[in-house]
């Protein structure tokens, strides 16, 4: 059942700068409260500079993973 609630003209404008296109402000309230996660909820967490770094390390522990695999195999004989 709907509810009706009032907000101060800046909490509302507040709140309509973080719709999303095609949000309703129930859906804004609910992803902002925790009730809804998206992937763009995540979008700008990171600076590119720290997103590189993030990255680069995930390549790099991937590629040593790999290489212990290939490493453990070996041994076994596969």
């Amino acid at each position: 059942m709907p509810k009706l609630i009032s907000l101060s003209e800046n909490a509302y404008e507040r709140l309509a700068a973080k719709k999303i296109e095609g949000e309703s402000f129930s859906d804004v309230v609910s992803r902002l409260t925790g009730g809804t996660k998206n992937l763009t909820d995540f979008a700008g967490l990171l600076t590119e500079g720290e997103a590189n770094i993030i990255e680069k390390k995930i390549t790099d522990l991937r590629a040593a993973s790999r290489k212990r695999a290939n490493s453990n195999a070996k041994a076994m004989n596969l």
